[in-house]
């Protein structure tokens, strides 16, 4: 008998970036550290906000597609900023 592990997945946030108070992106990440300082280099007077608590990447790429972040069929990935 073979045992398989599998590496537990990382949990997937969910963030948008608002200037003044209006929203201008939105993506997911697993690394909320490096989505932040990636978009402070494109809006530096932006904030990014986490939306909701850490999810599977599955859940969390049904939010952005939902909200418009992530378009039908597009590589996950890319929605990483």
């Amino acid at each position: 008998m073979t045992l398989i592990f599998r590496a537990r997945p990382e949990p997937t946030c969910c963030y948008v970036v608002r200037v003044q108070h209006k929203i201008v992106h939105g993506g997911i990440a697993e690394d909320l550290v490096r989505a932040r300082v990636q978009c402070q280099e494109k809006w530096p007077q932006g904030e990014v906000v986490q939306v909701g608590v850490a999810m599977t990447r599955h859940d969390a790429e049904n939010w952005a597609r939902k909200n418009g972040y992530l378009r039908q069929g597009s590589d996950p990935a890319s929605a990483e900023t």
